[in-house]
């Protein structure tokens, strides 16, 4: 009798391993039948799973994200040092850089193909739950208190990916704590 295959479990291992195919030969290079190869599956197996390379790399792409979120939420919570949701935020971003760049690097440029307000929808959803878990873990009554931050930090891993040795996060995350405590006691 054949074993019996776990759908699920399949297709979230194929979309974390399309994340490393993605991220290293680009959203455009890629197609369905290299991304089969690269997987070690056929063509006609991926094809079960998605309708096509977009929808791979879309479900791919919030797989991702919500893992990201996941495991900050779940650092946010756990701050076994007690430091506070700021210091662990800086030890998350500082411990993922490589993987955030990445992350970044693709979603813009599946943006540079896709500029249209379906891709900027399911793009913006995904923005939004990071922002929530900087409302929520940082304690900030004001929702745009958490897309400030959202937008600092992802401009901290770009700057840093363009040039490394002029960022500091700790420095952006001190001017991060500095602005929302001023902003907390005016």
């Amino acid at each position: 009798m054949p074993a019996k295959v776990d759908h699920d479990d399949r297709r979230r291992k194929l979309l974390a391993a399309s994340f490393h195919i993605f991220a290293s030969e680009g959203y455009a290079a890629c197609t369905m039948r290299g991304l089969a190869r690269s997987l070690g599956v056929s063509t006609g197996t991926l094809y079960h799973y998605f309708d096509g390379k977009e929808a791979v790399f879309v479900a791919m792409f919030r797989q991702l994200n919500d893992e990201i979120v996941e495991a900050a939420t779940q650092e946010l919570q756990e701050d076994p040092l007690d430091a506070g949701p700021l210091a662990v935020l800086l030890t998350f971003l500082a411990g993922h850089i490589d993987q955030l760049q990445a992350v970044i690097r693709i979603g813009l440029e599946y943006h540079r193909h896709h500029d249209d307000p379906s891709s900027r929808d399911w793009l913006a959803s995904i923005t939004r739950k990071y922002t929530e878990v900087f409302q929520n873990h940082l304690a900030l009554d004001n929702p745009d208190d958490g897309r400030v931050v959202l937008s600092l930090l992802m401009g901290a891993v770009v700057h840093q990916l363009f040039d490394p040795a002029a960022v500091d996060l700790g420095t952006h995350m001190m001017w991060v704590q500095q602005a929302l405590s001023s902003e907390t006691s005016a």
